[in-house]
C-alpha cells in the first residue's frame, strides 16, 4: 500500500515538473539560461540530427554529444545539438 502511494506521488511530481517547464516557469534551482533553452528527447534529437537512436547513444558514449538528465528523463539541449552539428563533417561524395 505504501509503495503504491509513493509511486503515485513520484508520478505526480514528474507531471508537475513537466507542467512547470511547459508554462515557462523556472525549475527548482535552475539557472535562467537553462529554462530558456529548448530541449529534446532522445527520439527527437536523433530525428533532428538525421541519425538513429542507437547512433545517438554511441555519440554520447564517445563524448561527441552531451546529454543531461532531469525529472523527465534524458534530454538533449539545443546548444549541444548545434555544437554536434558544427563538429560533424559532411561525408565525402563519390566521383561519378
Amino acid at each position: 500500500m505504501l509503495a503504491e502511494i509513493s509511486h503515485w506521488i513520484m508520478e505526480l511530481v514528474k507531471k508537475i515538473d513537466y507542467l512547470i517547464l511547459c508554462l515557462g516557469f523556472p525549475a527548482y534551482g535552475a539557472k535562467p539560461h537553462e529554462v530558456e533553452e529548448k530541449f529534446y528527447s532522445r527520439k527527437e534529437a536523433a530525428y533532428l540530427l538525421n541519425i538513429s537512436v542507437k547512433t545517438l547513444r554511441r555519440r554520447v558514449l564517445d563524448g561527441s554529444l552531451k546529454e543531461d538528465k532531469n525529472s523527465l528523463g534524458i534530454i538533449y539541449y539545443q546548444s549541444s545539438i548545434d555544437d554536434f552539428k558544427k563538429s560533424v563533417r559532411e561525408p565525402r561524395k563519390r566521383k561519378s
